[in-house]
């Protein structure tokens, strides 16, 4: 076999070599570019999550708002239903008692006019005797022929 030389030997290493580095410096370049990709995606995922993080917290507060004020609400709710029932129960309770108390005063009233009833029907009764027993003694006068 015939001698080759050292500068031929690199130069056609180096014919072989220049493609195969022209190949790594895309690769590398294509590499690079995925690689900012990424990091513009990371930046950008990172700043989604602080946005949704501000956007819940927000959330979250007006949350924690809207429980406070229904519990209050539901509070004032019970608690004047509570009262309302009271009154509406008072009221009726005092109605009951003046119907009674009123009942009482009829029920005196009406036994004041019975007892007057019973003494003029007994007055009414003594004049009937009376009265009859004076026709017992016209028939009995018609009856002798004093009349």
């Amino acid at each position: 076999m015939a001698d080759i030389s050292t500068e031929l030997v690199d130069a056609k290493i180096a014919t072989v070599e220049a493609p195969n580095a022209a190949q790594l410096e895309a690769f590398r370049a294509t590499v690079n570019a995925l690689i900012a990709r990424m990091d513009r995606f990371e930046a950008r995922i990172h700043q989604d999550m602080r946005e949704f993080k501000h956007d819940v917290g927000i959330m979250i507060a007006d949350l924690k708002k809207t429980v406070i004020i229904t519990c209050i609400s539901a509070t004032l709710a019970t608690g004047l239903g509570v009262a309302a029932f009271n009154a509406a129960l008072l009221s009726n309770m005092r109605a009951s008692y003046d119907s009674g108390k009123e009942a009482g005063e009829w029920r005196r009233d009406m036994a004041v006019q019975n007892e007057a009833n019973r003494k003029m029907l007994a007055e009414n009764q003594k004049m009937l005797a009376e009265n009859r027993q004076m026709m017992e003694e016209i028939k009995q006068e018609r009856a002798s022929g004093r009349c």
